[in-house]
């Protein structure tokens, strides 16, 4: 590293916040988080923290990690901040964990000339932040309809869970979704997935 990025690696550890890998693949480093301004937008501000990461971070986009204070935050990306075509921080935006879910995944099988649908179990303790969809979850054509709503979901979450269309993603005995869409192109490392109503 230059001694620029040793310098900033000071700071952060200074006065930064000590994280660790939920997963286990980070351990005694420091970032330094900064409270987004936008006061007027409280789900942002609760939500939503931009970060300075150390050049030589191990920490990588999709990682969920575990504040000294107990939180735990989402990397959603990893942008190198360069001077003198070198590298001295990397700047990310980390988002907050709010359900810790079950991935499920269906299989069918054929019994008596029957389908039955088991669900197995992919993944426990799942990290991730749902939040309402911003477009497309009501019916605003026509006020009646628009009465009836359609509940989605927005669901961030790292891509090593390997979430697919169908899944279940269940956060408790009474609430629990169908993978309805999984958009992975949109964030390096962490996949958007749109959760609707489990019709099962």
């Amino acid at each position: 590293m230059t001694d620029l990025a040793d310098d900033i690696k000071e700071v952060i550890a200074d006065v930064g916040i000590s994280v660790t890998a939920v997963a286990g693949t980070v351990t005694g480093e420091y970032i330094y988080g900064k409270i987004n301004k936008q006061v007027t937008k409280p789900f942002i501000r609760e939500f939503f923290m931009e970060a300075w990461l150390a050049a030589d971070t191990s920490i990588v986009a999709g990682d969920v990690l575990e504040l000294s204070d107990g939180r735990k935050f989402m990397v959603m990306n990893k942008t190198p901040s360069m001077f003198e075509n070198a590298i001295y921080r990397y700047d990310s935006v980390i988002y907050k964990c709010n359900v810790t879910a079950t991935l499920k995944r269906p299989t069918e099988t054929r019994v008596n000339y029957t389908t039955e649908v088991d669900f197995s179990t992919i993944q426990e303790n799942v990290y991730a932040l749902i939040t309402e969809s911003l477009y497309g979850n009501e019916l605003d054509t026509d006020e009646q309809l628009a009465l009836l709503g359609i509940s989605s979901q927005d669901c961030y979450v790292p891509s090593s869970v390997g979430v697919e269309r169908l899944d279940r993603f269940w956060i408790s005995e009474t609430e629990y979704y169908q993978v309805e869409v999984v958009k992975k192109r949109r964030f390096d490392g962490v996949d958007l997935i749109v959760l609707g109503e489990d019709t099962r």
